[in-house]
């Protein structure tokens, strides 16, 4: 058996709209005492399963490459085949860190998830461009996410994409801005950090990725790296619909002159 699932049960819960928390694991990457370090203060739900994952490289999977990429993709479908009887999962990777005032704006997060619909939900989001629909939430485009919540029918979904061979690449990620609509809370209320892992080296080591990192600190720690990364993603869309003003101040008289110079012409 590659993966192994331990249930844990608490009595209280951040999110009353998520059923049940996955934590994907990693088994011999040093992680695990982390997992429950979180989960003696934050409970996202009230069940909680910690997947012990072997690894693609001592168990042996039918991968379209072997690579950590692919092995993260087949332990995310895994983990859909198994939460069949929920309506809503998080699924969190084993370096997931809680924002500290996360218990404060889990109220707006549950109300956004009784929205029945086909869509990811975000509590970490790594975003390009971010549009507000509300005071709260935004849809993204982005490249990478981390503590995504899945309704039902967005895992049905991605379990039949996957089957029929249209998942394909370093992760999941890019994907899901292909496949559905991405949403996320105005601010990260779940993080990780970038370390040089195996995932990283494989899907995440370009220049512009490097360059990112580095600036941010996000290597070593979360913030300020997530706050500023929201931040310039909520102000791009501001300054790409500036720019387009300026155009059409620029290019609207122009044309208005050009008519008129028609006009007198004919005359």
């Amino acid at each position: 058996m590659c993966y192994r699932f331990e249930l844990l049960e608490f009595e209280d819960c951040l999110f009353k709209n998520v059923d049940a928390t996955y934590i994907l694991h990693l088994e011999g990457n040093g992680r695990i005492d982390h997992i429950h370090d979180q989960l003696k203060t934050y409970h996202p739900s009230k069940k909680v399963y910690i997947v012990y994952n072997k690894g693609y490289k001592n168990c042996a999977k039918e991968l379209k490459e072997q690579s950590s990429g692919n092995d993260i993709i087949h332990a995310n479908i895994t983990v859909f085949e198994h939460a069949q009887q929920y309506k809503h999962i998080l699924v969190l990777e084993d370096d997931f860190i809680f924002n500290n005032d996360v218990s404060t704006h889990a109220k707006h997060v549950d109300d956004f998830l009784k929205w029945d619909a086909s869509y990811v939900y975000q509590l970490g989001s790594n975003p390009l461009l971010a549009l507000p629909i509300d005071m709260y939430h935004y849809r993204v485009i982005g490249m990478l996410g981390h503590a995504n919540i899945y309704p039902f029918s967005s895992r049905k979904t991605l379990i039949d994409d996957f089957n029929n061979s249209k998942i394909q690449g370093s992760g999941i990620d890019i994907y899901l801005f292909k496949a559905l609509p991405i949403y996320m809370y105005h601010k990260p209320l779940c993080y990780q950090t970038f370390p040089m892992t195996e995932n990283r080296k494989t899907s995440w080591n370009g220049t512009f990725d490097n360059i990112l990192i580095s600036c941010t600190n996000l290597e070593n720690e979360p913030e300020p790296g997530f706050t500023i990364l929201y931040w310039i993603a909520k102000l791009i869309p501001f300054l790409l619909l500036l720019l387009v003003l300026c155009i059409l101040y620029k290019v609207v008289p122009c044309l208005s002159c050009t008519g008129l110079k028609g006009k007198r012409v004919r005359r």
